[in-house]
């Protein structure tokens, strides 16, 4: 009886498996596997808002997320949200002055959603692909009112040696 059981089950549970994973898979863009793992881009969608989301994923972690609604792009998301402890110091941190900002780690650019007028963002990344996704799949970098004059740098750091890959 047992056996017949799960004999009965297992094509059950492989369908409903099935159904969950090409649920999940069909909202992906794009994945890409390095050294560092497996990198994807994928849609989703804000836990508290609902709205539309892009998500910059590494294994399962987010490494970013941004608004795909045009009046929403260059809003904060993740944890660099205005509130956030970077969200909270970008703002306030010589507010009237340019600034010279060094960031480690890209994710998916949304830090530079904290750019003034005049500032200089230099952003340190150790994966060619996490960069290479930032510019292709999100807006962050490249979304600058045309009044606001910022400059943006990827410097790529891998295994010991520094490679400048371009200035934005």
């Amino acid at each position: 009886m047992a056996k017949a059981i799960g004999f009965v089950a297992m094509p059950i549970l492989a369908v409903i498996w099935l159904s969950v994973w090409t649920s999940v898979s069909s909202k992906q863009i794009v994945a890409k596997r390095n050294f560092y793992g497996v990198l994807s881009v994928a849609n989703g969608q804000d836990p508290k808002t609902g709205a539309v989301t892009r998500d910059l994923v590494h294994g399962r972690i987010v490494h970013g997320s941004q608004f795909q609604s045009p009046e929403s792009m260059q809003r904060p998301t993740a944890y660099y949200t205005e509130s956030s402890g970077v969200g909270i110091a970008l703002r306030n941190h010589r507010p009237n002055r340019v600034r010279q900002i060094g960031v480690v780690g890209l994710g998916a650019g949304t830090r530079a959603t904290y750019r003034k007028a005049g500032d200089r963002f230099r952003f340190y990344e150790i994966n060619d692909d996490v960069i290479a996704l930032a510019k292709e799949y999100f807006s962050f970098l490249e979304a600058t009112p045309s009044s606001v004059e910022t400059r943006f740098q990827c410097i790529c750091l891998p295994a010991r040696r520094w490679k400048r890959l371009n200035d934005i």
